[in-house]
């Protein structure tokens, strides 16, 4: 049996469901939007390396944990938790141990639920570098053309 520790008691489950069904029921007012679920994947080159994914397993552990952490949020909240950069292509911030990066993704898919992870950088400027966003747009050209063989 469950014994509450220093007072604190466990929640109350609403009616209706678990405390995991709550906000993802149809019809459940504002919190009805975490209905669509978002999915990331990472640009791969023709001979199927995965660039992103493998420059974040190269960070250090903890600068991982934090870009992850980051998807994740746009994963559940949209595109409103990232920065619009230029056509469709947006960024999203995180900050390391030592050092902030920026992910450059896309929304992807017949309804945009796929998140495609475009270009990881380390963070140096206020801004991001024209060359990194042109070099983003190439590698979503590069995934529709082949998506469409």
């Amino acid at each position: 049996m469950f014994e509450p520790q220093h007072g604190i008691r466990p929640m109350p489950v609403p009616s209706g469901g678990s405390m995991a069904d709550r906000g993802r029921r149809r019809g459940s007012g504002a919190l009805g939007q975490r209905d669509v679920s978002h999915r990331w994947r990472f640009w791969e080159t023709r001979r199927g390396d995965k660039v992103v994914a493998e420059e974040i397993d190269a960070l250090p552990e903890e600068d991982a944990l934090s870009i992850h952490a980051r998807m994740k949020i746009v994963r559940d909240d949209g595109l409103e938790a990232s920065r619009h950069l230029r056509e469709d292509v947006h960024e999203l911030e995180a900050n390391g141990v030592d050092r902030s990066y920026r992910l450059q993704f896309s929304s992807e898919g017949a309804r945009g639920r796929v998140l495609l992870a475009l270009v990881l950088l380390e963070k140096r400027t206020q801004r991001t570098p024209k060359r990194v966003v042109e070099l983003a747009l190439r590698r979503r050209d590069d995934w529709r053309r082949r998506r469409e063989v």
